[in-house]
């Protein structure tokens, strides 16, 4: 019995330890034609070493449905009745006294947790009018000024030919998961998330 005890007080201590090992992750995107992400995971000192086999590809767009597979299934709403029950969902939620300012706080609380260790990004970008592909430009070159600062290597690129959007982006962060769980935790038990929860449950 002493023995048991003692494994029952010394496990929860094995797993904040081994929560607090810090995880490292790596994602390469690129889109083209299509988008093609590449990711790795390493954890426990690079003892678990999860990473994609190969690059996975996602068409921009799904393909068309065959000719007699656009109606609604038997005994589902119309697709309007649902987008309008799935609207008033979100607009009660989102009226949830506090909940913006809280949901604002676990981002910073987020980000605070996280060590970038690697970010860049080539980004070509343009619309069908120049003159917003211009706009647009105008007013992302003091945001690249501000992540140059910060040690970011982000470059976009205004193409005035047409629309289009395409680049390369790489990314390594460090982070703990026990200092993202305890984040998570406590923002799931604040108050203004558990009334954003029952707002949710009784508008359905």
């Amino acid at each position: 019995m002493s023995w048991l005890l003692i494994g029952l007080a010394v496990l929860p201590l094995i797993v904040v330890v081994l929560l607090a090992i810090p995880v490292r992750l790596r994602v390469e995107v690129e889109r083209t034609d299509g988008i093609r992400a590449v990711w790795r995971v390493q954890w426990l000192f690079g003892l678990v070493d999860v990473r994609s086999d190969r690059a996975r590809e996602r068409p921009l767009l799904p393909p068309p449905l065959p000719e007699g597979r656009r109606e609604e299934a038997p005994g589902r709403a119309p697709a309007t009745s649902r987008s309008a029950r799935g609207t008033r969902v979100v607009l009660a939620v989102l009226r949830t006294p506090g909940l913006l300012r809280r949901v604002a706080w676990l981002l910073r609380a987020l980000v605070r947790q996280v060590k970038w260790e690697t970010l860049s990004a080539r980004i070509e970008f343009g619309f069908d009018d120049p003159a917003d592909t211009g706009q647009v430009y105008g007013t992302l070159v003091p945001v690249q000024l501000l992540v140059a600062r910060q040690g970011w290597d982000l470059h976009w690129f205004p193409e005035f030919t047409g629309a289009v959007l395409q680049g390369s982006g790489t990314a390594a962060v460090r982070v703990r998961p026990l200092s993202v769980l305890g984040v998570v935790v406590g923002f799931l038990l604040s108050p203004p998330v558990w009334r954003a929860g029952r707002a949710w449950w009784t508008s359905r």
